[in-house]
């Protein structure tokens, strides 16, 4: 819904808030001692907190949430489609985590959980630059239907201005933390 009604900075923030949400679940989880089994709840309590904050959200920038008559057959039709859409998500998900799950069945699980945290870093590390082509994209697209190719240099310069430092900034602290990091896990 955020991203077809175009609010990709909420979008952004509620994506950079799972991750980051996930990574404190699991510094907490073993801060307090609990067993390694249980580290996957962070996930779970993650992707909780995160769809409460969603519908609130949802609720006072968005859209009036109400359930009543009228509002059923919407919601068996959008669940319909978004159960017709699961295989789809979920296939890409396995599909990026193929590397994870065939070191699962190779070595021992201190070297996946080590990769696999590595990896999720990875990913939310890829997520800044997608949120930022899909803020800019519709903007040069406007832009280049507009024939305003001048607009489209000044905005590719003033991304490069920040994006780069930013990129640059996020990959050595990353470096840096990264090792400390693995440490304590």
């Amino acid at each position: 819904t955020l991203n077809g009604l175009r609010k990709i900075k909420a979008l952004a923030s509620f994506n950079i808030a799972r991750f980051t949400m996930i990574l404190l679940g699991i510094v907490v989880l073993i801060l307090i001692g609990a067993p390694t089994p249980m580290l996957p709840l962070a996930l779970t309590l993650a992707e909780g907190l995160l769809f409460f904050f969603l519908i609130a959200y949802m609720n006072v920038r968005v859209v009036r949430l109400v359930i009543n008559k009228n509002t059923i057959p919407n919601m068996k039709q959008h669940l319909q489609f978004g159960l017709k859409g699961f295989l789809t998500g979920f296939f890409t998900t396995v599909n990026t985590r193929v590397d994870v799950i065939m070191l699962g069945y190779f070595v021992e699980d201190s070297v996946v959980g080590i990769y696999g945290l590595a990896a999720t870093v990875a990913d939310g590390i890829y997520l800044i630059s997608f949120y930022i082509r899909n803020n800019v994209d519709p903007i040069m697209g406007h832009a280049f239907a507009s024939g305003k190719l001048d607009e489209i240099r000044n905005l590719a310069r003033k991304v490069r201005k920040f994006f780069y430092p930013l990129m640059a900034g996020v990959g050595l602290l990353v470096a840096l933390v990264y090792p400390y990091v693995i440490k304590i896990f």
